[in-house]
């Protein structure tokens, strides 16, 4: 959709706008509701307010600037000011946020986090139907390289969308088609300041390393326009996923009590924070469809940024390829359970399982929840010297946990580990033995109560074999050696 857009008395410039999100914006201002811009300062944020207080001076008085103070670096405090006397010029209300304190750890993730939580409250709070944001066509370039480092699906490379809907606030993008040194060359031109963030030009954060090193490395290797590929690309994934929840909603309406799930722009949106989705003949037996179904259902409780895509990805597959098992899956502190009879998805808490006679699950790294409602942890470690000498002598407890070699669990295609409950005659050969041994002989003479040993778990690898259960030594074969890079096992008994 090209605009022109007059940015200063003797500066105007035809701009190409996106469609959708630039039509929900006249469309909110138009029937007398407010829209909200996110405006840290820098160019891309000072020219769409720039662009949205000139393509539509009569709502002037309901637009408003979302500015949120992270407190993280030393300019902030001049960032904010500026904003404030950008919008006092322009005739616009001015919205500021903040945290209790300055941030202890800089993130990526917790900055996004902190800034959307703002923007969802003032959606609330100030009655806002719209909130606008300055995501360029550069942007959408850097999104699809750090998607595809994170093997993200369809609908991950369907982001920015124009339109979307995060947490009850609608976001607008209407820059995705402008490259971001237009943007700059215009506010040059119409002769018009913005702040510069010096965080920008710092390797800490991802997006400024791809920033700087990988778009423009594909932009020169790539043999034909690579950001208006990424345009396709983002335009592609969107319709195609477009079509598959549309697609999927009418299975999902007919199988589940009306309300449980939405469409909400476009995008399947669990309407409440339901423990369980029923699933339709397709979506029970196709793998894509049972993605969307498990996303679907964690979204609604808010899991699923603990959800880690090998567990998922080995999940579907179970699932699919033998539905008339049970099947569950850890996810933080809960368990996503299939119940083939009924083709429901379910969310249980750890602790509905205490009892629980039969599980296998991949473990994650950091903390995994067992059905038990222990939990084992799974870190990669560098020990040193001390540390080394203590393990190789037979100091460690192996009662509560255990190193084993990286290396060796790398080269044996171990990783990523698994764990499961005891099964009869299960046997290895531990440390120390010249042979295999039953794990119930080596709980008895290690003098393991029989009560407690059908509560812990068996630890083994993909080549299959046991590698650890606790209270045993670890499997010779996997067992710390010279190097002193380890995984390190640790069992918590709840």
């Amino acid at each position: 959709m090209l605009k022109t857009v007059c940015l200063s008395e003797n500066f105007s410039r035809r701009v190409d706008f996106e469609d959708s999100a630039l039509d929900k914006i006249s469309s909110v201002l138009a029937s007398g509701g407010k829209v909200g811009v996110a405006c840290s300062g820098g160019a891309d944020s000072v020219f769409l307010i720039r662009c949205i207080a000139a393509l539509f001076p009569e709502g002037a008085g309901r637009i408003e600037a979302l500015h949120f103070n992270h407190l993280a670096r030393a300019n902030s405090g001049l960032d904010e000011e500026f904003v404030r006397e950008l919008c006092g010029g322009l005739g616009i209300g001015f919205v500021r946020g903040s945290p209790e304190r300055p941030p202890e750890k800089k993130s990526e993730a917790e900055f996004r986090g902190a800034r959307l939580k703002f923007f969802e409250e003032c959606a609330v709070s100030r009655g806002l139907s719209a909130i606008a944001q300055g995501h360029n066509a550069d942007d959408v370039c850097e999104t699809l390289l750090m998607r595809l480092m994170r093997g993200s699906g369809p609908e991950g490379f369907a982001a920015p969308r124009p339109v979307s809907t995060v947490g009850g606030a609608v976001f607008a993008r209407p820059l995705l088609r402008v490259r971001r040194s237009e943007i700059r060359a215009m506010l040059k031109a119409a002769d018009l300041d913005w702040r510069e963030d010096e965080s920008n030009f710092s390797g800490e954060f991802l997006r400024n390393r791809v920033r700087s090193v990988m778009l423009p490395a594909a932009e020169k290797i790539s043999a034909s326009d690579f950001c208006a590929s990424a345009a396709r690309v983002r335009f592609l994934m969107q319709e195609e996923s477009d079509f598959v929840d549309a697609e999927l909603f009418a299975e999902l309406g007919a199988a589940n009590p009306e309300g449980t799930v939405e469409r909400v722009g476009g995008v399947l949106k669990m309407a409440s924070a339901s423990d369980s989705l029923a699933l339709g003949d397709r979506a029970a037996a196709t793998p894509a469809l049972f993605r969307r179904c498990l996303y679907l259902l964690l979204a609604g409780r808010g899991l699923l940024d603990n959800l880690r895509s090998k567990g998922a990805d080995a999940f579907v597959r179970s699932v699919c390829s033998n539905r008339a098992l049970p099947r569950r899956m850890s996810v933080a502190d809960a368990f996503v359970c299939w119940q083939p009879a009924e083709k429901i998805l379910k969310i249980e808490p750890a602790r509905a399982f205490k009892n629980a006679d039969f599980y296998d699950m991949e473990l994650s790294w950091g903390r995994n929840f067992l059905p038990t409602g222990d939990v084992l942890e799974v870190k990669k470690v560098s020990l040193g010297a001390r540390e080394m000498s203590a393990v190789l002598g037979g100091e460690n407890d192996d009662s509560s946990g255990v190193f084993l070699d990286m290396a060796s669990l790398a080269e044996a295609g171990d990783l990523p580990l698994r764990a499961r409950a005891r099964r009869p005659g299960d046997s290895y050969v531990p440390l120390g033995a010249g042979s295999s041994r039953s794990l119930s002989s080596l709980f008895s003479s290690k003098k393991v109560p029989a009560a407690k040993r059908g509560r812990l778990p068996v630890v083994y690898g993909g080549s299959g074999g046991i590698l650890w259960s606790p209270g045993l030594p670890p499997a010779r074969a996997r067992a710390l050696a010279d190097s002193p890079e380890a995984i390190e096992l640790t069992f918590r008994q709840k």
